[in-house]
């Protein structure tokens, strides 16, 4: 059963995506991924994924999140 992302709050959705992007990336920097991961948590799109496919997601787009 897929995790419901509606559960989460919007402060551990980010805290759960910023962790996984930075094991799959260790040469992000905590602050400007945090930055970026909370833009994304604005997004329908985003936010309604699992912190592990958006992380995973983000880390291999790494261009600034578009609209929704």
């Amino acid at each position: 059963m897929p995790l419901d992302t509606t559960r989460l709050t919007d402060a551990q959705w980010i805290d759960g995506v910023v962790a996984q992007m930075l094991a799959l990336d260790e040469g992000l920097g905590d602050d400007d991924v945090r930055e970026f991961v909370t833009d994304l948590a604005a997004r329908p799109s985003w936010r309604s994924m699992p912190p592990e496919e958006a992380a995973s997601k983000a880390v291999h787009d790494l261009e600034p999140p578009g609209g929704d």
